[in-house]
């Protein structure tokens, strides 16, 4: 921004100047369509950028930055995520003692974002993450190479620190075999449609077949 001093950080004042500025060019993207759109974006994220790199826990910035990357052209899944990660880190930070005492929150203390707004980006990014994961680990077993993962004892003794880890090896347990859920996967593959829910009922099973080698301690297949 051309009006922040160069010899010291900015003022709190000049501060609030960028960060209503950012919102009206949010304002102005949410009225225009295609390339125009697109400009207004990135000169609200341009704004953005400067407030984080002299303030990295405002709130507020990383909010608009997060709907931004959305409506942004493509959209930015993947650094969505990461600020919806920074924004739960510092809600949890700033209301660290609760939480550590297991205390609920006031009525009005509600997470920055949303459960629904987490899922949907998911949803957006796990099919993509997923091919990608998938043609690496082609590529790795054509030039033959295998998956280099700790020992057994360090992947079990992290695995214990999570407290979900009894009720997901009970399910684990309760499954059918590696083999049948390869086959199932392989069944999945061959269906080429694009349908969210076919894909989510992929990754699934993928899901389930990594938790089996888990209870079987074939870690090096489990990821």
């Amino acid at each position: 921004a051309e009006f922040l001093r160069t010899d010291d950080s900015p003022s709190k004042q000049e501060k609030t100047l960028i960060n209503n500025r950012s919102a009206m060019y949010e304002k102005q993207a949410l009225a225009v369509e295609g390339v125009e759109r697109q400009t207004w974006v990135e000169l609200s994220l341009a704004d953005i950028d400067t407030l984080l790199s002299y303030d990295t826990s405002h709130t507020k910035a990383r909010i608009r930055r997060l709907r931004l990357l959305e409506m942004s052209q493509p959209p930015k899944y993947f650094e969505a995520i990461i600020d919806v990660c920074a924004l739960q880190l510092l809600f949890m930070q700033e209301h660290r003692d609760r939480l550590r005492m297991g205390l609920p929150l006031p009525p009005n203390v509600k997470p920055p974002v949303d459960q629904s707004q987490i899922e949907s980006l998911m949803e957006k990014v796990l099919p993509i993450e997923l091919e990608r994961i998938m043609e690496e680990k082609e590529k790795q077993k054509q030039e033959g190479k295998a998956n280099k993962v700790p020992s057994i004892n360090t992947i079990t003794s992290l695995l214990k620190s999570f407290r979900g880890y009894n009720s997901w090896m009970s399910a684990a347990a309760k499954d059918e075999t590696t083999t049948t859920l390869s086959e199932m996967i392989e069944r999945s593959s061959n269906d080429s449609s694009e349908e969210l829910s076919v894909l989510i009922d992929r990754m699934s099973l993928h899901l389930r077949r990594g938790l089996r080698y888990a209870f079987d301690k074939i870690f090096s297949l489990a990821v």
